[in-house]
């Protein structure tokens, strides 16, 4: 996926990623962040030996999402209504 993001969102989407791996991954799994520069790039990977994600949810994870959540709550983002 391709971001490109005021830093200040960018630190939010990424500390609600790594969240996520961390309260989905075992006790004694593993949660591994990695960053590389391409050219004037950053990349930034996030990996995990969680649960990770149902396959039925993988076509959607990454629409934008206005609705209720299973919880009731009405939600605006990415994957936020997993």
């Amino acid at each position: 996926m391709v971001a490109f993001s005021h830093p200040v969102l960018l630190i939010g989407m990424l500390r609600n990623l790594i969240r996520n791996a961390i309260d989905y991954t075992p006790a004694g799994g593993g949660v591994f962040v990695t960053t590389r520069r391409c050219g004037a790039e950053m990349r930034i990977a996030v990996r995990d030996t969680g649960v990770g994600i149902r396959a039925s949810a993988l076509s959607t994870i990454f629409r934008l999402s206005n609705g209720p959540t299973k919880a009731g709550w009405t939600v605006l983002g990415l994957g936020s209504s997993l």
